[in-house]
């Protein structure tokens, strides 16, 4: 019998990890150090994943991963890690966070939940790794083009200033909650091939 251990578990969780996976595939034709430190960082987190996975005393529906809720928590609201200024902004505001602050944004919901399918969505856009796996699960990008890798960085530093300068605040939203797209993100889903994918988000006014 093979010592591997076959279980299900959250769906939700697929779509991270195959981002991992495709991350460290792109590093592999991508010297840049962007891809590079993102390839090392998608291969410790799979490798991570992996010795949690094989550790686990709960399987199936119930199992949840501390090394992908942090992940997708920061997916759900739109929050590249690397970016400081808007963590702090997100998880408390203008002032700096505190223990608690950090709890409710890292536990404070379910992260492979159904109900926040709309927010992971809309986020995807703040997230330029998410953003350009989305691309190359659509077949728009090729997973070993530098390029398009590149261009999905620049185009999401872009989105990601005109949002800190211009929080939604009281922009239009749909019947979710969740606010319109801005001018620039707008301009930039079609650059991208991602009109078709958010085309009903689309349909509403941009904000």
């Amino acid at each position: 019998m093979s010592g591997r251990r076959k279980s299900r578990f959250p769906v939700a969780y697929i779509r991270v990890i195959d981002m991992f996976n495709k991350l460290r595939g792109h590093g592999i034709t991508n010297p840049s150090d962007e891809a590079q430190r993102r390839s090392s960082y998608a291969e410790r987190m799979l490798e991570e994943l992996g010795k949690e996975i094989w550790s686990a005393k709960v399987m199936g529906k119930g199992f949840r991963s501390m090394v992908l809720n942090p992940v997708m928590q920061r997916h759900r609201f739109g929050v590249p890690a690397d970016y400081t200024r808007i963590v702090t902004r997100v998880v408390s505001g203008l002032r700096e966070p505190n223990i608690q602050d950090a709890t409710v944004f890292y536990l404070g919901h379910d992260p492979v939940d159904p109900v926040i399918i709309n927010s992971y969505r809309r986020n995807i856009l703040y997230i330029p790794e998410a953003q350009w796996h989305l691309c190359v699960v659509l077949q728009v990008f090729a997973l070993s083009n530098p390029q398009t890798f590149h261009d999905v960085h620049t185009n999401t530093d872009s989105i990601l200033l005109d949002r800190y300068n211009n929080p939604p605040g009281l922009a239009k939203r749909d019947p979710y909650g969740v606010p319109a797209y801005t001018a620039t993100e707008a301009n930039v889903i079609p650059h991208e091939g991602l009109d078709e994918f958010f085309r009903d988000e689309l349909d509403i006014d941009v904000g």
